[in-house]
């Protein structure tokens, strides 16, 4: 399994491909990830990270609490999902339960 700077070197591959290009698809292997597929169809790629092992891609949304959202002007939320800081459009992403609000 490829560690830390071979993970760095993939991610700044698959970013300076991607980013500022908007999805055309998504799909995640993981059944409780399928809800959100659609919802991040058509959003733009900011960037790629890297934790640990994991390879992180960034939207629209990211660091953006508070303000406004880019298709509806909706306040950006910042909510906890599985333990990890997550920003989202609650009008355009239409989650209908927030876990915890961290903002």
């Amino acid at each position: 399994m490829p560690e830390g700077p071979e993970i760095r070197r993939a991610a700044d591959a698959v970013e300076t491909a991607l980013k500022g290009l908007k999805t055309t698809a998504v799909w995640f292997a993981q059944p409780r990830l399928k809800r959100f597929e659609a919802s991040l169809t058509g959003i733009e790629v900011t960037a790629v990270d890297t934790r640990g092992k994991a390879m992180l891609t960034r939207f629209l949304v990211f660091r953006r609490a508070g303000l406004p959202c880019y298709r509806c002007g909706t306040p950006i939320a910042k909510v906890r999902r599985g333990g990890q800081p997550c920003y989202l459009c609650p009008r355009c992403q239409k989650v209908a339960e927030i876990e915890k609000d961290i903002s």
